[in-house]
């Protein structure tokens, strides 16, 4: 048993990190990936009217590969992000457990 009020404190830093400024990178990527989907209909517009695009079905495979797999990115990333969140916030807990209990004996080794 030690004094845990640093490690607290780091979590405190990650949590605050992981809810906020994380969580913001994550809404950009999922808005640009939204605004690149509702892009798709009209560069598939434009490629059609090209002169020289040989396989529009293979681009629009390709096209929309590309957005599956950009979606299934972000949402592998909510998911870490939730899963260290829940792991931080339980190492905190024991953390803050461990530390009360710490200085609740040393209060009373002091008073000996």
């Amino acid at each position: 048993m030690a004094c845990r009020c640093n490690e607290v404190g780091k979590c405190d830093q990650d949590i605050r990190y992981l809810e906020r400024d994380l969580a913001q990178e994550l809404n950009t990527a999922q808005r640009n990936s939204s605004l690149g989907t509702a892009m798709m209909p009209a560069l598939r517009g434009d490629l059609a009217n090209a002169a020289f695009v040989t396989n529009m079905l293979r681009i629009e495979t390709r096209l929309a590969a590309l957005k599956k797999n950009q979606d299934n990115y972000a949402n592998n990333c909510l998911s870490k992000r939730s899963g260290e969140l829940t792991r931080i916030r339980s190492r905190r807990n024991n953390y803050e457990y461990e530390d009360r209990r710490y200085h609740e004996m040393m209060e009373q080794r002091a008073k000996r």
